[in-house]
């Protein structure tokens, strides 16, 4: 065998790359598997050139046929590989949904609910509840996570673009503002207020505005991902 040169023992297939031939040698053992075995007729006890050639353009058969499917295997595997370097690209090439990023945006709601399970749950699960209820609203499906890191999140605004933190945080004080002007007007709705009353909304207050101490938008963003996340196959 030349040096840098490996061989396959099955088909004597040649690769100058290890994994390639990994990944090949993988799929020719298996397949070669299933080769049916050859009995000699133990009647006659007797291999007549006839016979032999006969079960030998059986196996070129096979040889030929396992080739075939182990070649489409390959073509699919670097397919593949090309695909998801520019999953991005892709998406703008197949995927094309009628759908108003900033009219979304703009219809965000926060219900008396929502408020109630921020309050009990804490700004980073009562957010996080928020944006996936309004996500899963839309019938078409405009926001994708794979596998691979928030590098790999993508939402639709016009075309396909990546979802970064800026336009996470855009949504998160979208719906901090709604849940604000709530904690005001449920403020403003109590006469005379005990102080006991006001120090419970002046907590209520302090969740809203979230953890000052850690990035708390940046956890939203990244267990949105997580929530939303699905493997490229699902989609291809």
């Amino acid at each position: 065998m030349k040096k840098g040169i490996f061989r396959c023992g099955y088909c004597c297939k040649e690769y100058t790359q290890a994994a390639r031939f990994e990944k090949h040698f993988t799929i020719c053992k298996y397949n070669n598997k299933k080769f049916r075995k050859v009995y000699i007729n133990k009647k006659s006890n007797q291999i007549t050139m006839g016979t032999l050639n006969t079960k030998l353009d059986k196996i070129l058969l096979i040889l030929e046929s396992q080739n075939k499917r182990i070649g489409n295997l390959e073509k699919k595997i670097i397919k593949k590989r090309e695909m998801t370097k520019d999953i991005k690209l892709w998406l703008n090439n197949n995927i094309k949904i009628d759908f108003d990023f900033e009219n979304w945006k703009n219809d965000i709601e926060v219900s008396i609910l929502d408020y109630d399970y921020v309050i009990s749950d804490g700004c980073m699960a009562g957010y996080l509840r928020i944006l996936v209820n309004h996500i899963n609203k839309n019938e078409d499906r405009f926001i994708y996570a794979f596998n691979g890191g928030t590098n790999k999140f993508y939402i639709y605004n016009n075309k396909w673009i990546n979802f970064d933190k800026s336009m996470s945080n855009t949504l998160i004080y979208i719906i901090q503002r709604k849940l604000i002007i709530m904690a005001m007007d449920k403020r403003d709705s109590i006469k005379n207020i005990s102080d006991r009353k006001e120090q419970e909304l002046l907590k209520e207050n302090s969740i809203i505005y979230g953890k000052q101490s850690i990035d708390w938008c940046g956890q939203i963003y990244n267990n949105l991902y997580k929530k939303l996340k699905i493997k490229f196959d699902d989609i291809i």
